[in-house]
């Protein structure tokens, strides 16, 4: 068994907490970003927290170049999100945050449906490069 670190959404301080998850080391053998992503789109086990991750998400491919995790993820990231900049800022460092835990991350790039350099639809954070915790 190992801990991994999730970040989730604070609805009510509009911030990000982190909740640690224990969890079977095996899961984490094959690929350790999907199955850390799709434990992120989970509901969080605090009452007080909520999954940034917008509805309908799916985690296509994940691949670690020069320390920069290329995360690609289905249109629905974009689609589904329902926008503003707090928001989309919270979404994005929630999968950072989460990611950068791991030590072979130190930054994230965001890719949907394979394609760089797309936005969410009110066109506010768009994803022309890679993202790194803060």
């Amino acid at each position: 068994m190992t801990i991994v670190s999730l970040y989730y959404l604070d609805e009510k301080a509009q911030t990000l907490k982190k909740e640690d998850h224990l969890i079977d080391v095996k899961s984490l053998v094959n690929n350790p970003y999907e199955t850390i992503f799709n434990l992120l789109k989970e509901k969080p086990k605090s009452e007080e927290l909520k999954s940034a991750i917008p509805e309908g998400t799916v985690f296509q491919k994940a691949e670690i170049k020069n320390g920069i995790l290329y995360l690609d993820l289905s249109k629905e990231f974009i689609q589904n999100h329902p926008g503003g900049k707090n928001e989309e800022l919270q979404t994005i460092y929630s999968i950072v945050n989460t990611m950068t835990e791991l030590i072979e991350v130190e930054g994230v790039k965001i890719l949907i449906d394979g394609e760089e350099n797309l936005k969410f639809s009110d066109g506010q954070i768009n994803f022309t490069e890679a993202f790194f915790k803060i």
